[in-house]
C-alpha cells in the first residue's frame, strides 16, 4: 500500500471515530425567559422564570430533578422525582420556575423568590435510588439586586447630622420586611475612633425612597461605612469619607463583593460571571458545550476527508492522462482513485451507520 493510500485510510478512520464519537454526546440546549421580562436579565427582582430544553427525543419521558447541589440532593431524592414527555419538536417546557432558597420549584407563591445564585434543572433517563445519571444540566446565575445610594451632606463638618438615602426598586417580593432590610456599619479609620453603627433600616413596601439618620454627630477623623442586606455578607455599598471643620470628602463605591473598590458596577442589577454558550471562531459560530465541540470538529474532519479525497481524485485522473502507456503510472493512477472513492464511501457509509443506529434505535438526540 503506497504512503498516499495509508494516510487517507487513516484520515477516514479518525473521522469514522470522530462521526460515532458524537451519537454519544446529546446536543441539548436551553432557554430561559425571565418573568417580568427586563432585557433577558435575571435579577432578584425577577418574580418567575420559564424554561425550554431542547434537543431531545420526541416522546421520551425524562425525569427532572430542581435541585442546586446534583450530586447529593438529586440522589437522595430520586425516587421522588417528577417526570415529563418531550414533545413533537424533542422540547420539555417548565412554564413556572421561581427560586426556594439554593433550588427551584415549580408552582410560586408570593413566599419564593430568587436569592443571587446559580440554579439548576437536571435530566435524567432512568429513576434509581442509588444514583442520578444527569445527561444535562441547563443552569442560569441570579443577578444580586441593587439599589441606589447617597450619603448626605457632601461635605461633612463635625456639627453635621449624616443621612444616607437609599433609591429604586425594591428586591422581590417588597411584603417580606427581611428581604428589604439594610445593615450599617461605620468603622473609623487612620486613628479615628468606631463610632455607634447607624440603626438598621426597613424599606416600606410603599416608599420609593428611605432615609437614615447617623446617631449624633461625628467627630473630625476618616471613616468608612459599609451597606448590606440584613443577614448577608455581600456588601452593596461602601463610603469612605472624612469629616472636617472646613468640610469633609466623600468616595463612594459601589461594591462587587467585601473589601472591593470598583466604582464601575451598574446600579440595578449584578452581573455574575457566567460562560458563554457559544464562542466566535474563524471557521464560524461553535457551542461551547461537548456536543457543539465535537459537531464542529466532526464537520471539519469530513470536510478535510472530502477535499483530500476531491484532490485525490484529480491526482489520479492526471497520473492516468500523463502515463503516456506507462504500465506502472496507470496502476498508480487507479490505486489513488480507488482509494479516493472508498475513503469517500466509508465516510458517507459512516455518518449513515451514525443515524441508523444513533437515532433511529438507540434514540441518542444528536
Amino acid at each position: 500500500m503506497s504512503l498516499l493510500t495509508k494516510f487517507l485510510v487513516a484520515l477516514v478512520v479518525s473521522s469514522t471515530i470522530l462521526v460515532f464519537a458524537a451519537g454519544s454526546v446529546h446536543s441539548i440546549d436551553s432557554s430561559v425567559t425571565p418573568t417580568p421580562y427586563n432585557d433577558d436579565k435575571i435579577t432578584e427582582n425577577t418574580e418567575e422564570i420559564s424554561m425550554t430544553i431542547s434537543g431531545l427525543v420526541s416522546g421520551k419521558d425524562y425525569y427532572y430533578c430542581l435541585y442546586g447541589n446534583v450530586k447529593l440532593d438529586c440522589v437522595i431524592n430520586s425516587l421522588s422525582l417528577h417526570n415529563k414527555t418531550a414533545n413533537d419538536n424533542g422540547e420539555i417546557q417548565f412554564l413556572t420556575l421561581c427560586g426556594d432558597h439554593k433550588n427551584l420549584k415549580e408552582g410560586c407563591d408570593s413566599g419564593d423568590w430568587f436569592g443571587a445564585h446559580t440554579y439548576k434543572v437536571s435530566l435524567t433517563t432512568e429513576q434509581e435510588a442509588s444514583d442520578f445519571d444527569s445527561i444535562y444540566t441547563a443552569q442560569f446565575t441570579v443577578g444580586k439586586h441593587i439599589p441606589e445610594f447617597n450619603l448626605e451632606p457632601s461635605n461633612p463638618k463635625p456639627e453635621d447630622i449624616l443621612k444616607i438615602k437609599i433609591f429604586g426598586d425594591h428586591r422581590y417580593p417588597a411584603s417580606e420586611g427581611k428581604r428589604n432590610k439594610f445593615d450599617f456599619d461605620l468603622y473609623g479609620l487612620e486613628g479615628t475612633a468606631d463610632p455607634d453603627d447607624p440603626a438598621d433600616l426597613t424599606w416600606g413596601e410603599t416608599a420609593t425612597k428611605a432615609i437614615q439618620e447617623f446617631k449624633g454627630e461625628l467627630e473630625t477623623g476618616t471613616y468608612r461605612l459599609t451597606v448590606r442586606y440584613d443577614k448577608e455578607s455581600f456588601v452593596l455599598m461602601e463610603y469612605r469619607f472624612t469629616v472636617t471643620k472646613s468640610g469633609g470628602e466623600i468616595h463612594p463605591y459601589y461594591a462587587v463583593g467585601e473589601g472591593s473598590s470598583t466604582e464601575d458596577v451598574v446600579t440595578g442589577w449584578y452581573p455574575f460571571p457566567g460562560i458563554p454558550s457559544v464562542i466566535e471562531t474563524p471557521l464560524g459560530t461553535v457551542n461551547t458545550n461537548a456536543a457543539g465541540l465535537t459537531t464542529a470538529i466532526l464537520r471539519l474532519a469530513i470536510g478535510i476527508a472530502g477535499g483530500v479525497a476531491f484532490l485525490l481524485l484529480i491526482s489520479g485522473a492526471f497520473r492516468l492522462i500523463f502515463s503516456a502507456g506507462n504500465p506502472e503510472s496507470i496502476q498508480q493512477g487507479r490505486e489513488v482513485i480507488t482509494a479516493a472513492i472508498i475513503g469517500l464511501i466509508v465516510v458517507v457509509f459512516s455518518v449513515f451507520l451514525l443515524r441508523l443506529i444513533g437515532i433511529s434505535i438507540l434514540g441518542l438526540p444528536i
